[in-house]
């Protein structure tokens, strides 16, 4: 049985990481993440893990983070070169052209300021570290194999019990209904002191 993180301290290598994200109920279901880490067609590691609340693209975006990490660990050589498989064109678009721009522009569109940011944040820095790295995208539901697993995996942790809390969208969920609630409050209240004429 060959030990996969020694092996890859040896020489260099072009592997294939295969990443998905699943919500049940997008946005604010219960979501989770999968990757799958292949070589000469060959699954070395896969791993999945799922949330009690959350969306689908940051599931996806998790998915390339987390398996871009599990890269980071294993690989010892810079020149190594990792390609990865998506089937959602806002991870491959966004890591490949949108994502520069939006560091560059302060983390906003012209529509407001960029969503899921944090995970933006994240990957970004992973790029900077590794070297080499190319997105692809592929139809889902089209027969790859490995991102027919992903799904699979995906779509069961999803469904898991002691599903984790991802804390900064919960967070996000949680200011604004705080934020819409004291600000239907406070329109109340003024249209109240109007109609009073105090």
């Amino acid at each position: 049985m060959v030990n996969y993180a020694e092996y890859l301290k040896q020489e260099n290598h072009m592997i294939e990481l295969y990443c998905d994200g699943a919500c049940l109920h997008n946005p604010g279901g219960a979501g989770a993440y999968a990757f799958v880490i292949v070589e000469n067609g060959r699954a070395y590691i896969q791993e999945k893990k799922g949330y009690r609340s959350t969306t689908n693209n940051r599931m996806e975006l998790m998915s390339c983070i987390e398996g871009l990490k599990k890269c980071d660990q294993l690989l010892k050589h810079k020149g190594t070169k990792i390609f990865v498989l998506s089937d959602s064109k806002y991870v491959v678009k966004g890591a490949e052209s949108w994502v520069w721009r939006w560091s560059r522009n302060g983390w906003r569109t012209k529509k407001g300021n960029v969503l899921n940011r944090d995970l933006w944040e994240e990957l970004l820095g992973l790029l900077g570290k590794l070297q080499n790295v190319r997105f692809k995208h592929v139809p889902g539901h089209s027969g790859y194999r490995w991102n027919e697993l992903c799904d699979e995996l995906a779509g069961i942790a999803a469904i898991g019990t002691n599903l984790e809390i991802d804390l900064n969208y919960e967070s996000q969920c949680a200011q604004i209904k705080a934020e819409t609630f004291f600000g239907s409050e406070l329109d109340r209240q003024f249209e109240m002191a109007v109609e009073l004429d105090i």
